[in-house]
């Protein structure tokens, strides 16, 4: 979730729910990262979260399915191609798996015994345990190779492929690298070793199948940051099925923060609207006198449109909350502003206590209201 932005920020705004990476490069675990609202290649990206997702969810797609993309993509993966997942089990493959079965591919996953079950439900055709099964010895010619994990040679990898498949690793050894140049020398199988570096473009294709339903998230288990060293060492031994994902403590705080904010301006809402529905019905049943509202030559009408005016704020509040960003702030900031002084104004010359009462309450619900939207970024 977003804490604060820059002058220059327009993209992003606070309290967004946002997800996204650092790029590649050292780093560590941490409550806040900064990030540019323009990335280049190597500083990673970010983008508004899937709305169906939550933030442990999310967090998962900006390294496993991005990376899982990267490579899909570079495959030239088409309908009917045969694609086997060396790995499929783990961060980046078990997305593969899904991205393969989108484009139409045959994929069959590669991985432990105890994984095997979970790779069927996320729609792989087949599925070997390495343990059992040498993949590149069972005669079977795949069109593409993906190896996740860095445990295929290439010697295995040109059994296993047609003459004219690609061969492609996530964390290419030195052996592959050096096996994968003479490859592309012997063969006219192609190998492709280059790691993904991601885009705001590629999470906001990946946010738009999450919320279709064409992709989903495996997660083994969610972490706080207190045992992250837990974490780690549940990594090393392989054996997490999908993703380990690390819940930072500011999360909790952040629900609350959008819950309470969202109750207190739903509560205000329906008091304004309560409020502008009893100044319209005072005015049609006679309560005030047509043309002399305390003492102010006022005709009906103009009172109805200042009712109507009183609209556009609540309005423009109500939109801005369900899109999660600023509607016509300024918009709403004049309207607010002319009708908190037209009240002040218009305040001493009202003779009774309740029509004052009234203007009172007009008062500070410009005010909340000119508050709310000017401190909206």
């Amino acid at each position: 979730m977003i804490d604060a932005v820059g002058p220059p920020v327009a993209k992003f705004q606070i309290s967004q729910r946002v997800f996204g990476s650092t790029g590649i490069g050292s780093g560590a675990h941490a409550e806040f990262l900064c990030l540019p609202e323009e990335p280049n290649e190597m500083e990673g990206a970010m983008a508004l979260m899937p709305s169906s997702m939550s933030f442990d969810e999310a967090a998962t797609i900006p390294f496993g399915a991005r990376d899982a993309l990267h490579f899909v993509r570079n495959a030239g993966i088409k309908p009917g191609d045969r694609m086997l997942i060396n790995g499929a089990g783990g961060s980046i493959g078990v997305f593969a798996v899904q991205l393969a079965k989108d484009h139409g591919a045959e994929a069959t996953a590669v991985d432990t015994a105890a994984k095997l079950a979970m790779l069927r439900s996320i729609g792989a055709d087949h599925v070997i345990d390495y343990q059992r099964e040498d993949f590149s010895q069972a005669g079977e010619a795949y069109d593409i190779l993906f190896d996740v994990v860095g445990s295929v040679s290439t010697g295995r990898a040109r059994r296993a492929l047609r003459p004219d498949g690609i061969f492609l690793s996530a964390n290419p050894t030195l052996r592959q690298m050096a096996g994968g140049q003479w490859t592309r020398l012997t063969t006219d199988r192609r190998v492709f070793l280059r790691p993904a570096a991601g885009s705001t473009a590629d999470l906001a294709f990946l946010r738009n199948l999450t919320e279709s339903g064409q992709l989903h998230t495996v997660i083994d288990r969610s972490y706080p940051l207190d045992r992250i060293v837990e974490a780690h060492r549940k990594v090393e031994t392989g054996a997490k099925a999908g993703n380990l994902v690390i819940r930072m403590p500011v999360n909790e705080g952040a629900y609350a923060m959008v819950d309470t904010r969202i109750i207190l301006a739903g509560l205000w809402t329906a008091l304004m609207l309560t409020y502008l529905l009893g100044d319209v019905l005072r005015i049609f049943s006679g309560d005030f006198v047509a043309g002399e509202i305390g003492g102010m030559k006022i005709r009906q009408w103009m009172y109805l449109g200042m009712a109507v005016l009183m609209l556009i704020p609540i309005v423009m509040v109500v939109l801005s909350l369900t899109l999660g960003q600023p509607v016509l702030r300024w918009v709403t900031i004049a309207a607010a502003a002319f009708l908190f002084l037209f009240n002040l104004v218009g305040l001493p010359t009202y003779p009774s206590a309740y029509d004052k009462f009234l203007i009172v309450v007009g008062l500070v619900f410009n005010a909340v209201t000119l508050w709310y939207a000017w401190n909206w970024r």
